[in-house]
């Protein structure tokens, strides 16, 4: 039985909200107060965040559920179902996939925390944990970069729009690669090129979802 365009679009919408809300908590409430320490960061400190990391990764696995949930919504909401918007979903899906490998790390450093004997190989452990996590993150921004390109062209968007689904997905391919191979080349104004471009872009995508009156002819 076919979903309504409408559900569709709206549980879009709400998912997008979700992946913000998440995303922002798990990102720059828990993990980069506990990045930006660098060299300085004890086990003393990772214990006393033990509760903050465990909803860190819960949050995480809110939003990896959301992304997953997107595959679907952008799918049936491509105005024909071809080769193309195959390869569009993908690209969401392999995202997807990288993003719940470097949820599985997290979730196996949150064991970690709760071993009271490892204490003293903690920040090791972090070290190890945090650029694996990061690594893996930047591979599925890659995929998260392409399906952006791609959803440009799958949908009926106004141009404006799909410009910007297309600069967003660039900056995300081009920050992720020169993260994987040049990580320190230009790290501060590529964050914040970034930034400037994949907000607006995903913004847009969650309030015309969630308006409901975006013109789209859902898949047969």
């Amino acid at each position: 039985m076919n979903l309504q365009k409408k559900t569709i679009q709206g549980s879009g919408g709400i998912a997008y909200l979700l992946i913000f809300i998440s995303g922002f908590y798990a990102n720059f409430v828990v993990l980069e107060p506990l990045r930006s320490l660098g060299s300085e960061l004890t086990w003393q400190q990772l214990l006393e965040q033990k509760q903050d990391l465990t909803r860190g990764a819960l949050a995480f696995l809110l939003m990896l559920l959301a992304d997953a949930w997107l595959i679907f919504v952008f799918y049936r909401l491509s105005h024909k179902a071809t080769c193309f918007t195959w390869f569009m979903a993908a690209m969401r899906a392999a995202h997807v996939l990288f993003f719940a490998i470097a949820l599985l790390q997290f979730a196996a450093f949150c064991a970690t925390l709760q071993d009271a004997s490892q204490n003293q190989q903690l920040v090791e452990s972090w070290k190890v944990f945090i650029r694996g996590f990061d690594v893996w993150w930047a591979i599925g921004l890659i995929f998260f970069g392409a399906h952006l390109v791609l959803l440009a062209f799958s949908i009926p968007w106004p141009k404006v729009f799909s410009l910007l689904l297309i600069a967003a997905g660039a900056a995300y391919g081009v920050d992720a690669l020169l993260f994987l191979f040049y990580p320190d080349v230009l790290a501060t104004e590529r964050e914040g090129l970034l930034l400037a471009l994949s907000i607006p872009a995903e913004l847009m995508l969650m309030l015309f979802l969630l308006r409901k009156k975006v013109k789209m002819r859902l898949v047969d």
